[in-house]
């Protein structure tokens, strides 16, 4: 229900504001990391065994950037909604890959933050405002394609006989139609 969905949003804002700016970082990516994997869920036939197959850890779409890539590919999210989530990306690894301690407010973060376009603030407002406006403008892109569709029915196996005994008529009917045809003025 739509209602649930704005709720997460809300929930999801208000989870990173006590947050550390490593850990608001962290969190954002991990939970929008998630939301993919749910939404792909969602778009492929409910076979959780296949699905793990493909999305599970250490498999070929199990990280962000793969997920952001195929999202954008699959038209799921725009343009600028897949640059931002790359940038989020990014953000992430700057803070998870640093053991020294970091904030928004450091330049090559800062910049990044500058970068991002799917958020709701305007004038001087701190880089970690626009990081948390951004992650929060992306889950609600995230959930309207969510909310969107529908889940896909696995197809039947075909009755290969069934089909066999069809195309078997059709050419019959075929081979027959041709040899009752009159022939045409080129072939005189």
């Amino acid at each position: 229900m739509l209602i649930d969905r704005i709720n997460d949003v809300i929930e999801f804002r208000d989870s990173l504001n006590p947050e550390s700016d490593r850990g608001c970082a962290l969190m954002a990516a991990a939970f929008l990391d998630a939301e993919l994997d749910s939404l792909f869920r969602k778009y492929v036939v409910a076979n959780p065994r296949v699905a793990d197959d493909l999305f599970g850890q250490s498999r070929p779409i199990s990280t962000f950037s793969s997920r952001i890539d195929l999202a954008y590919l699959l038209g799921l999210i725009d343009q600028v909604t897949h640059r931002d989530l790359h940038l989020i990306r990014k953000i992430r690894n700057d803070f998870g890959h640093v053991h020294t301690p970091l904030t928004f407010e450091q330049a090559a973060i800062a910049a990044r933050v500058r970068e991002l376009k799917t958020h709701f603030r305007e004038g001087d407002v701190p880089p970690r405002m626009i990081f948390i406006s951004c992650a929060v403008g992306a889950l609600a892109i995230l959930h309207t394609a969510l909310h969107n569709r529908q889940p896909i029915a696995e197809r039947q196996t075909p009755d290969v006989e069934a089909a066999r005994v069809t195309a078997n008529r059709l050419t019959e009917a075929f081979i027959a139609a041709l040899e009752d045809k009159p022939p045409s003025n080129a072939d005189t």
